[in-house]
C-alpha cells in the first residue's frame, strides 16, 4: 500500500490551533499523561478511508484508545474548505502533531513496519492474530493527552435507510483535543520554538475532571424503533471512535 497520504503538500496551510475546544469506562476530562502502546494502520471496509489505531496507558492505568482517521473516502489527507481552499483533515494533523510532540518528526518520516498482534474480528467474534503496519518508533513514548468527557445519544442503525438514529439512551465517551509533550508543549509551541509552556495551563484551568460536553442538550431525546422498524442493534462504530477501559 503506498503511503503517499502520510506526507504533506507544498502550498497548504496547516488550520491545527492551540484551542480549548469545545470525544466501557471513559476517562474524566482534563490533562492524561500516558505511554502509547500501539499505533497500528487500519482501514475502512468500505471506502479508501485510512486512520491509525492508537492504545495508550495512562500513568494510573487505565486504558484509552483511539481510532484516529487522517483520510477521507477517497484516500485524500485534505479537504476543501468553504473558501475552496485545501486543508488537512482535523484527524490527519492530530495524528501529525503526535508525532511531533513525541519523537519530533513529520509523520511522513516514520516508517511502519509489519506487525501481528491480536486484534477483534467482528465475524469470528474474537480477537486474532492480524497483520498490520505498526509506527514502532511511536511505541513507549510518553505523550500528555488533553481529553473530554462526551455525553451522547446512543444510536442504532436504521435497516431501511441504512443511517444511524439517536435513541433514548445515553452513553460517556472520550473526545481527544489536544495533545502535549511530555514536557508540556503543544505542537505549535514546539515549532515556534516557545521555551515556556502555556497552554496547557490554560486548557487544565478550562476543562476540570468534572467537565462534561453534553452533545444531548438541547436536543429531543429519540426513541427506539421496534423491531417492525427494521433497526438492527449492532453497536455503531464511530469513525472517531474513541474510548477508555
Amino acid at each position: 500500500m503506498s503511503l503517499d497520504f502520510l506526507k504533506k503538500q507544498e502550498g497548504i496551510q496547516e488550520t491545527t490551533q492551540d484551542r480549548i475546544g469545545g470525544g466501557s469506562f471513559t476517562l474524566d476530562s482534563g490533562l492524561h499523561e500516558a505511554r502509547i502502546d500501539k499505533a497500528y494502520l487500519t482501514n475502512s471496509g468500505s471506502s479508501k478511508a485510512v486512520a491509525l489505531a492508537f492504545e495508550f496507558t495512562t500513568t494510573e492505568g487505565k486504558s484509552y484508545k483511539d481510532t484516529i482517521w487522517i483520510t477521507n473516502g477517497e484516500g485524500k489527507n485534505t479537504y476543501l474548505t468553504k473558501e475552496n481552499k485545501l486543508a488537512y483533515l482535523p484527524g490527519f494533523e492530530t495524528v501529525s502533531n503526535i508525532a511531533l510532540v513525541t519523537v519530533g518528526k513529520e509523520l511522513a518520516d516514520l516508517t511502519p513496519e509489519d506487525k501481528v498482534i491480536e486484534i477483534y474480528n467482528a465475524e469470528l467474534a474474537k480477537k486474532v492474530p492480524t497483520s498490520v503496519q505498526m509506527f514502532t518508533e511511536l511505541i513507549g513514548q510518553t505523550i500528555i493527552l488533553g481529553l473530554h468527557k462526551v455525553k451522547s445519544f446512543k444510536q442504532v442503525k436504521d435497516q431501511a435507510s441504512g443511517k444511524y438514529v439517536d435513541t433514548a439512551e445515553t452513553r460517556e465517551t472520550n473526545e481527544l483535543v489536544n495533545v502535549f509533550s511530555q514536557a508540556g508543549f503543544t505542537a505549535l509551541e514546539l515549532k515556534a520554538k516557545a521555551t515556556e509552556v502555556d497552554f496547557i495551563k490554560q486548557f487544565e484551568e478550562a476543562f476540570k475532571s468534572d467537565y462534561v460536553k453534553d452533545k444531548t442538550k438541547g436536543k429531543p431525546a429519540g426513541a427506539t424503533p421496534g423491531v417492525g422498524a427494521g433497526v438492527s442493534n449492532t453497536p455503531t462504530k464511530s469513525l472517531f471512535g474513541a474510548g477508555a477501559q
